[in-house]
């Protein structure tokens, strides 16, 4: 990485986890854009600006690390458009961040985001496509995402066309979701990384004392955030979806997993995650029961 004036980030690195060092100010435009092997992003206290497409199409991309952003004042149009992968981020403790600029998480198929109150204008497809959106209040400019939750106090807001394009969720305790959220990208993230794990693992048949410890801190991590995110759990206003079942691959990825022909026969280590599936109440039916799905989960 090549850092100019000891504050810009001019060339990125392609590469699984990119810590940006503290000083850096700016990140210019498309310095990680289509970057393959990214998966993790720390960004810094000192950052100012995110630039336009800075990150965009980097489609292996999991998480980005927002929690010391407390200077940022802009991400650009499209930062992090095209992300399919992306699940976690939380920007919560970004307070001087006012807008989301155009397209900036657009196509972030698998994100949950959550938005803090400092925000207050969205440009129009700032979340085209994502999966979950937390709003402090509903504004159409930013109309796309899948899944949007918003205060109690928006009901009375809403127009009937908002129906329209998503399922909407409210609560009256809004701030408190902010944790809600965080908890499901992590759960998200951990658990694609260890299902990752698991199966490179199994191709080379490579346990070792260390990974199994690795995993075993994996599985009580998830099935702790698990414990935080279960309380807040609330439905539609249909009461058919739950917030925490429409926005998480969990269960249907640890479902596939677990019902591998070579799961089974392989050693007892590699099991491990069968006992988060357990935690979660999630229930595997038995060949003859024809028609039923792999899965239920008890929300």
């Amino acid at each position: 990485m090549e850092i100019v004036t000891h504050v810009i980030v001019t060339r990125g690195v392609n590469k699984p986890y990119v810590d940006i060092p503290e000083g850096v100010t700016h990140i210019r435009d498309e310095v990680f854009l289509n970057m393959a092997l990214i998966e993790h992003v720390v960004l810094p206290s000192t950052l100012i600006k995110i630039g336009k497409a800075a990150f965009s199409g980097c489609t292996k991309l999991l998480s980005v690390n927002f929690s010391r952003c407390t200077e940022l004042e802009e991400i650009g149009a499209a930062a992090f458009s095209g992300c399919t992968n992306l699940r976690h981020v939380h920007l919560g403790n970004c307070g001087k961040l006012r807008t989301l600029w155009y397209a900036v998480f657009k196509d972030c198929e698998k994100l949950v985001l959550h938005v803090p109150r400092t925000i207050t204008r969205y440009r129009e497809d700032c979340f085209t496509g994502v999966q979950c959106v937390a709003m402090p209040f509903f504004d159409p400019a930013g109309r796309g995402a899948r899944h949007v939750l918003l205060p109690m106090a928006a009901r009375s807001q809403m127009v009937s066309r908002l129906l329209d394009w998503c399922t909407c969720f409210y609560t009256g305790e809004y701030d408190k979701y902010a944790s809600v959220f965080d908890a499901i990208g992590q759960l998200d993230v951990l658990w694609v990384e260890s299902l990752r794990r698991q199966s490179q693992i199994r191709q080379h048949l490579a346990w070792a004392p260390e990974i199994i410890l690795e995993e075993s801190e994996t599985k009580n991590r998830v099935v702790e955030l698990w414990a935080r995110v279960e309380p807040y759990d609330i439905c539609s206003e249909s009461d058919t979806i739950s917030l925490f079942h429409c926005v998480s691959d969990i269960v249907d990825e640890g479902t596939r997993l677990v019902d591998m022909p070579s799961y089974q026969s392989q050693p007892e280590e590699t099991k491990l995650f069968k006992a988060i599936l357990d935690s979660f109440e999630v229930r595997e039916y038995f060949p003859a029961d024809v028609g039923m799905p792999m899965a239920n989960l008890r929300l």
